[in-house]
């Protein structure tokens, strides 16, 4: 029994390695990055009619020297004049589309005419590392047809 709780311990401890996306099943709870509590965002609002109708595939990158070079897979999604449009936020995100910042993605359909923000979340820094990841470092949001958008970062938060 006393193994199983080292075990429980480590992984817990473990978890709050290095840093970490938003965008997974669940986000992440601010006490897994004990110690390393900021985070900062990078954004791109997108104009209702920015996608066309169709299929769309996109990567989100960071180019940062202080987290390191990142690239991440590509998602799909489609564009269609019948979704309805919604009230909410609309973030195109690592890994889909959602209408939350962090936690569940999963929407696989928007009108053309959504209004989206194209959003990563980098979590799990120092307070050091956040402030000069927002100072030196650009996210870019590229698109299939070869376009790439640049998405600039915020300022560092505290998670």
């Amino acid at each position: 029994m006393r193994a199983r709780r080292l075990i429980v311990v480590l992984a817990l401890l473990t978890a709050g390695c290095g840093f970490g996306v938003a965008g997974l099943e669940e986000a992440p709870r601010p006490e897994t990055f004990e110690g390393s509590p900021w985070a900062v965002d990078f954004t791109l609002d997108l104009e209702p009619g920015f996608w066309e109708v169709g299929r769309h595939r996109y990567q989100i990158w960071l180019e940062c020297e202080p987290l390191g070079p990142r690239q991440w897979s590509q998602h799909n999604f489609e564009a269609d004049q019948d979704s309805e449009i919604i009230e909410h936020d609309m973030y195109v995100r690592l890994y889909g589309l959602s209408v939350h910042k962090t936690g569940p993605t999963g929407i696989k359909q928007i009108n053309p005419d959504q209004p989206t923000i194209a959003l990563v979340t980098v979590l799990g820094l120092t307070h050091e590392t956040a402030a000069e990841a927002s100072e030196d470092c650009v996210g870019e949001l590229r698109l299939e047809d070869g376009r790439v958008f640049e998405m600039p970062a915020g300022s560092p938060f505290r998670v």
